[in-house]
């Protein structure tokens, strides 16, 4: 059951990075302010 819950998050979560790559946009589901989706996008030095 676990297994099945975390496959669908990791889905959720996949899908809200692809719609802020192509679009720009973060999801209304995930607050803006935390900049999670942001965070994870940007580029690493």
């Amino acid at each position: 059951m676990l297994s099945v819950m975390m496959s669908a998050v990791q889905g959720i979560f996949n899908a809200a990075l692809c719609r802020y790559a192509c679009f720009k946009q973060v999801p209304a589901a995930f607050d803006a302010n935390l900049n999670l989706v942001k965070s994870i996008w940007t580029a690493k030095s």
